[in-house]
């Protein structure tokens, strides 16, 4: 399992690739990715210490990023689409993904290059907190937001999103300090196996679209992916690349990374019939992206 995780980055490509040669076994797991991404969620933050994450939350620079990433980033990518004339579901699916917090495992990825993760996480919680916001503005913006139920993306915002901060919170406090020193690295090392499932899972849609609708709709769809990923990275490398590599590299991987399937459980059914091919086309250009980082951006040394 050590082995895994520390080939993470490879082992998440491979999954992308299996899931589209695969599609009905990434099909079986779609269905269970919600109540995965509940535990990975839940995982993640019960092993951060909660001290220097509430101080980076409490950061101003933190809440920045979070808006440039689920904001400013979710209009430039929108808007440039739309000069292209890109409308309807698709452009929709495309603010949706613009909307849309980095992955949790962001911290991972960034750490895999040889960068402080406590930051990425920071800014990954910030921005998960602003999403449900910016997502009510594109239904709204788009039109959709005649159709929306605010009852049911009420529950499912708590259900993914506040349950796991709560629950974590509640198990730091409450469970003694060696239980939770014992018991949590033997849970932790298998939170690779869960976040695998994602990129797996949701190449399976991509393929299904591939062999509905061929393959040059397939390639643009990707090509559409490829710009969101690969540009918000560079983006946010070149509005950040003023304070030092030790910011900007993170920062950068963390803004080009996008929790696509939080916004499908949350808010799937609002954002047309386009969103889930085009979740499943970001998964081989975002989980490529700490590749690109080492390509571009020499890794600093590790502190101990």
């Amino acid at each position: 399992m050590k082995h895994l995780a520390a080939h993470a980055p490879l082992a998440m490509l491979l999954c992308t690739v299996a899931g589209f040669l695969l599609p009905n076994v990434a099909e079986t797991l779609l269905p269970l990715l919600p109540a995965i991404l509940f535990f990975l969620m839940l995982f993640t933050l019960l092993g951060i210490e909660p001290r220097p994450l509430l101080r980076a939350l409490a950061s101003a620079a933190v809440w920045r990023f979070a808006l440039w990433h689920v904001g400013i980033l979710c209009l430039l990518l929108s808007g440039g689409f739309f000069l292209l004339g890109i409308r309807g579901d698709l452009l929709l699916a495309i603010a949706g993904i613009g909307a849309t917090a980095p992955l949790f495992a962001s911290g991972a990825m960034v750490r895999t290059v040889g960068h402080d993760a406590l930051p990425a996480m920071a800014q990954t919680i910030a921005a998960t907190l602003l999403m449900p916001w910016l997502l009510l503005i594109v239904f709204y913006a788009s039109g959709s937001g005649a159709s929306l139920n605010l009852h049911a993306y009420t529950q499912k915002l708590l259900l993914y999103i506040a349950a796991p901060i709560v629950l974590a919170a509640l198990l730091r406090r409450y469970l003694p300090p060696a239980t939770l020193a014992r018991v949590y690295p033997q849970i932790a090392q298998y939170n690779i196996l869960l976040v695998l499932t994602f990129p797996f899972a949701l190449s399976g849609a991509f393929r299904r679209l591939y062999d509905a609708q061929g393959f040059i709709h397939a390639l643009e769809l990707l090509a559409i992916a490829l710009v969101i990923a690969v540009g918000g990275f560079f983006l946010t490398w070149l509005g950040y690349r003023r304070f030092g590599a030790n910011v900007a590299v993170p920062a950068a991987i963390t803004a080009g990374g996008r929790n696509v399937l939080l916004t499908l459980s949350i808010a799937g059914g609002y954002l047309g019939d386009q969103f889930l091919a085009l979740a499943g086309a970001m998964q081989l250009p975002m989980f490529a992206l700490p590749f690109l980082a080492r390509l571009l951006f020499a890794p600093p040394p590790l502190r101990d």
